[in-house]
């Protein structure tokens, strides 16, 4: 069986440090909220991540994370894609996590492509699941 969005999550919270920053609910209100902001509507995996291990603390990364007051500042995700919208990411990208002036964008098909503010990168991933696995989870 494929390595699904519900395994990753489930091995996110396995390695979460819960000691570590403040946190809220994300809710579907609040999804839908930016949805509407940034004129996109994002895969359910990403819904799913979203709701349950976007605040969580795994590693180094950290993915771009929404506010309940939807107020832009760094590590918002409004203020992530605007910042890489700046530095050329494809419009049709949605940056969910930031390394260093690079982003790791979720494409409508799913999958997820790196972007290098240095140059053309060809690294990409099948599945919002398998970067979870191989990039978040990894990197730590």
């Amino acid at each position: 069986m494929p390595y699904s969005v519900d395994d990753a999550i489930k091995d996110v919270l396995k390695q979460d440090d819960i000691s570590v920053g403040k946190r809220f609910a994300v809710t579907r209100e609040l999804i839908a909220r930016y949805e509407r902001e940034l004129g996109l509507e994002f895969c359910e995996d990403y819904k799913q991540f979203l709701l349950k291990v976007s605040q969580s603390f795994v590693g180094y990364l950290s993915p771009l994370r929404l506010d309940e007051c939807m107020v832009s500042s760094p590590g918002e995700l409004l203020d992530g894609v605007s910042n890489a919208r700046e530095f050329g990411v494809p419009s049709e990208w949605l940056p969910f996590c930031e390394d260093n002036g690079d982003y790791y964008c979720l494409l409508s098909s799913g999958e997820v492509r790196f972007w290098d503010h240095n140059g053309a990168s060809t690294e990409k991933w099948e599945s919002l699941a398998v970067w979870i696995k191989e990039v978040w989870l990894e990197e730590d």
